[in-house]
């Protein structure tokens, strides 16, 4: 094994100590977290419970500053550790307990960057034992270390020594575990994907698990037959290991997958004889183990759609079901669903259950079959927070991205004064004090709704209304971005309810509410859109209906009129259909590829018929540019008075969701029928592809990958992440204007698809290809509008769009 020297440690800042004695039990003092969710790997702390008979609080005993990463943290003997993101590289650091001050780091090697979404460190969670602490890093280097100084002991490259595979996009991101003489790692390969080291020298014990690839999961520790045993999820199955010598005791195949399933979780432990298994998407099941062989429960819709691990209170599993904060009964009924305390991550202390939200406040409360009861709450971060709290030594530990703290709950040592009135937005105010001595209060709020077209909007304030009965009303929209809303405020004890926020006055906007966790459009604004991007539960549209939206325009917006809403054109084109067969992609679940019927429908000038000439020709990849985003309308009256005239081609391959399969049958089906049946000009400078949105990669792709084929290519909200940006760089193959010659049109929305709480953001990745495209020299017009993405957005440009690429003065001249 290579050994080096570590680096020494480095000087650190310690904050203000606020300090209070805690609550919790006195016997909990000494309490261990010396792994990954736990003693147990479930997420629980078995305590008593804490004397609440008075109202709690919870205070900061310190806060120091951290780098960025996922790693969780781990606390024995006085001290912590974590790993964390600084100053270009991934380190493992030891801070004290008691007052947050660091004693030691090492160095793990070069940063481990964010990719499609996630933040820039390692993701593992450390692992404490006998005086040692134990680290697997992004890139797959296992380090033992002394606890008390950070010296090195051993390590192990699993790609260089031990021939892994990294499990996942973002690296090694499952967690050590310590069993024995032996820690415990998943190492991908064909060799097998699971394996153990000696604790003390780092030589390798056994190599387990072949045949199924092993991603994000930590084993876990489970008791069967009076015996200590091992679970760890794959893709594929469940597998049960003798924690001794790797050996495969039981293993059953879960038919699961998944990034939020299999790939991701690792077992809940619920009792000596039971386990509860994300296994799939937006599945669970339990596993029971009737005399030792496992026997799998029915799957149930629960606890899915969150890389949140779930853990027990009481007699129920609460975790995350998406967004929001669930419960899950014994045989696989969900309880209860709720908006408290926001998406996070949860842990049970005693018979209390702890959580750290993606927005940075912390927790605590307890949950019942009924429902979720807050008793203390503390908004300790600033930053986002993607990790699970650690309860050890009597007190909460927990970290953001940015920051880690010491949270202890303790008694309140003074009561704050209620205010007179509650705030309410400035539109409200005098509703609020006339409701004070109202007789009637549904009559008020009847007058006061009466005739009125919502939101209100002044300047760039916007106060958003629902009115209705309901227990729980959220709003989502442009302005919150995606996979996210926010709880609504009930005016007094009526039945109205109100969000306030600052917008871009120049800006058109989508929202729409959730009444209890449903998606309802404002009953009270007539201007209404679904979306082909987004849906019902605010991802990204699959195979499901889009989700309706309200939508309006600040004082500063440009017209909404537009051509594709006059009614009829002086002089229309006319629209033709033929259908090809095609493969399409695997299904969404995980069904094989298969022939598909698409429906091709070419739009053509006026006079086409008693012509003879060639034209140019525009293709459209996305199946909804006709029906919901106007084309013909478009066309009809752009043609011929500011646009050349052209021949437009609307493939609408909705069931084709693979770049490649698309692009293969476009080339074999599509372009050889197009270019038989219609009189198109064979020249680059006349052909032009052009897509929007999760479509947009086609048009790009096409265009950059075919410069024989296409001299012209036109993008609304480009679809690119990290992977997408790595797919075009492929593509460009290094050429420039010098090369080849492409006229481009690229705009994308000022508020485009993103995610606060997942750090995803496609307008970056937006600007950073419409400079890199003038860089390389190529004509690009368009640029960042003042809308959002999605049809309602990108109508508003067709003109722009095609007036940049076949401007009617070039077929003049």
């Amino acid at each position: 094994m290579r050994v080096r020297l570590p680096v020494p440690a480095l000087p650190t800042v310690v904050l203000l100590l606020v300090g209070a004695s805690v609550v919790w039990p006195s016997h909990s003092e000494a309490q261990s977290w010396t792994g990954f969710r736990g003693p147990n790997g479930d997420g629980r702390a078995i305590i008593g419970a804490p004397d609440l008979g008075t109202p709690q609080e919870l205070k900061v005993r310190w806060k120091v500053p951290l780098g960025s990463g996922y790693s969780g943290l781990s606390v024995e003997s006085g001290v912590v550790v974590t790993a964390f993101a600084s100053s270009g590289r991934d380190v493992l650091a030891a801070f004290s307990a008691a007052d947050g001050s660091e004693r030691w780091r090492f160095d793990l090697g070069p940063m481990y960057p964010g990719k499609d979404g996630a933040h820039d460190g390692p993701i593992a969670t450390p692992v404490l034992a006998d005086g040692r602490v134990f680290m697997v890093d992004p890139a797959g280097r296992v380090v033992g270390l002394d606890s008390a100084a950070g010296e090195l002991l051993w390590e192990v490259d699993l790609v260089e020594d031990l021939a892994g595979q990294s499990p996942w996009f973002y690296g090694y991101c499952g967690s050590p575990l310590v069993h024995g003489r032996a820690v415990i790692v998943t190492v991908g390969g064909e060799a097998g994907s699971v394996v153990a080291f000696d604790v003390h020298s780092g030589d390798l014990l056994w190599r387990s698990v072949q045949g199924d690839v092993v991603g994000c999961a930590t084993p876990v520790p489970i008791e069967m037959g009076g015996k200590q045993h091992l679970a760890i999820l794959g893709n594929a199955s469940l597998h049960v290991l003798d924690p001794t010598s790797g050996r495969i005791v039981h293993q059953a195949e879960h038919g699961g997958n998944g990034d939020f399933g299999s790939f991701t979780s690792s077992p809940l432990p619920l009792s000596a004889t039971r386990l509860l298994i994300k296994h799939d998407r937006a599945k669970s099941r339990f596993v029971t183990f009737d005399g030792g062989a496992p026997s799998l429960g029915d799957e149930f819709r629960g606890l899915g759609l969150s890389y949140s691990p779930p853990t027990v209170s009481g007699d129920h599993v609460v975790g995350y079901t998406s967004r929001f904060f669930s419960a899950q009964s014994a045989d696989g009924e969900q309880l209860w669903r709720s908006r408290e305390p926001s998406d996070g991550f949860v842990i049970s202390v005693g018979d209390r259950v702890v959580v750290l939200t993606k927005k940075g406040a912390l927790h605590v409360g307890t949950t019942s079959a009924e429902g979720w009861a807050e008793e203390a709450k503390l908004d300790l971060f600033s930053d986002l927070a993607w990790t699970p709290p650690t309860f050890a030594e009597g007190s909460l530990f927990v970290r953001s991205l940015g920051e880690m703290a010491r949270v202890d709950l303790v008694p309140v040592t003074a009561q704050l004064t209620e205010a007179d009135l509650p705030y309410v937005p400035t539109p409200l105010v005098a509703l609020r004090d006339d409701l004070r001595t109202a007789d009637d209060a549904d009559v008020l709020l009847d007058s006061f709704l009466d005739g009125k077209t919502l939101p209100i909007i002044d300047d760039d304030r916007v106060v958003f209304l629902w009115r209705g009965a309901a227990s729980d009303v959220a709003i989502a929209g442009d302005m919150l971005g995606m996979r996210t809303e926010s709880p609504m405020n009930r005016l007094a004890d009526t039945d109205l309810w109100w969000w306030e926020t600052t917008l871009d006055p120049r800006g058109r906007w989508r929202y729409a509410f959730f009444v209890d966790y449903r998606p309802t459009i404002d009953p009270h604004n007539p201007r209404q859109v679904a979306s082909t991007v987004i849906s019902p539960n605010l991802d990204f549209f699959e195979p499901v209906e889009g989700m309706a939206f309200s939508w309006f325009d600040m004082p500063k917006a440009a017209a909404a009129e537009g051509h594709w809403q006059e009614s009829t054109a002086p002089n229309p084109g006319t629209l033709e259909t033929f259908t090809v067969a095609m493969m399409s992609g695997p299904g969404p679940d995980g069904s094989p590829p298969r022939m598909v019927d698409v429906s091709v429908k070419v739009w053509l000038p006026p006079g086409y018929s008693d012509s003879d000439r060639e034209y140019p020709v525009v293709f459209v990849h996305n199946p909804w540019a006709l029906e919901v985003g106007g084309w013909q309308q478009s066309l009809d009256h752009l043609v011929g008075t500011s646009v050349e005239p052209l021949i437009a081609v609307f493939p609408e391959a909705r069931d084709l969701t693979l770049i490649r399969t698309y692009r293969e049958g476009f080339l074999s089906e599509i372009l050889p029928r197009v270019e038989e049946r219609y009189r198109v000009s064979p020249s680059r400078e006349h052909r032009a592809t052009v897509g929007m949105g999760i479509e947009s990669l086609n048009g790009l792709l096409l265009g950059l990958g075919l410069p024989e084929q296409f001299g012209k290519i036109g993008l609304q909200s480009l679809w690119g992440f990290d992977f997408e940006k790595g797919m075009i760089e492929t593509a460009r193959a290094g050429r420039t204007a010098d090369d080849v010659a492409y006229d481009i049109y690229f705009d994308w929305g000022e508020w485009d698809m993103h995610c606060v709480e997942e750090s995803w953001d496609t307008r970056i990745t937006a600007r950073w290809l419409f400079d890199s495209l003038r860089e390389h020299g190529w004509k690009v017009a368009g640029g960042a509008a003042p809308h959002s993405f999605d049809w309602l957005s990108w109508r508003e440009r067709t003109d722009d769009l095609l007036g940049a690429l076949f401007p009617l003065e070039v077929a003049e001249n």
